[in-house]
């Protein structure tokens, strides 16, 4: 696994401020499934290409040191997919053991490390508050 190369602009995009600036290749437990959008893919055997120019917040809600940046990179297309109806929602949980796994390769601090598991909480809660906001305002917008 590598670092995924990018850049910070919290004046270009505020809610996004993370750019990828080199395509990455990840491999997911997501398996069976091919989306494919103009910033990412997601083949059948679970490999996730996230191209060049794709934009992120983060670990929503959490302290976006370099390790949460590269986790949340993968973590948050996959969360853009199940929260997209591309995927099938239950694929979330998939995202998330990414996000932690990541956590964890990612993190020199052995004493980091032990806390993937709140940082993820922080990232989780917040998400799923973002993702009923925006259900409501998609219902609210529709009638």
């Amino acid at each position: 696994m590598r670092w995924p190369t990018y850049d910070h602009d919290s004046e270009r995009n505020p809610e996004k401020p993370y750019r990828l600036l080199a395509d990455i290749v990840t491999h997911t437990s997501i398996i069976g499934l091919r989306v494919d959008t103009r910033f990412y893919t997601l083949f059948k055997d679970g490999r996730l290409l996230i191209r060049i120019g794709y934009e992120w917040d983060g670990g929503t809600g959490a302290i976006d040191d370099k390790a949460m940046v590269a986790a949340s990179l993968s973590h948050d297309v996959i969360c853009e997919m199940t929260n997209s109806d591309m995927i099938p929602y239950k694929w979330r949980k998939h995202g998330d053991w990414l996000l932690v796994n990541q956590l964890r390769v990612f993190t020199d601090s052995w004493l980091l490390r032990q806390w993937r598991w709140a940082r993820w909480l922080v990232v989780r809660v917040n998400s799923e508050v973002n993702r009923w906001v925006l259900k409501n305002k998609q219902k609210g917008n529709t009638g």
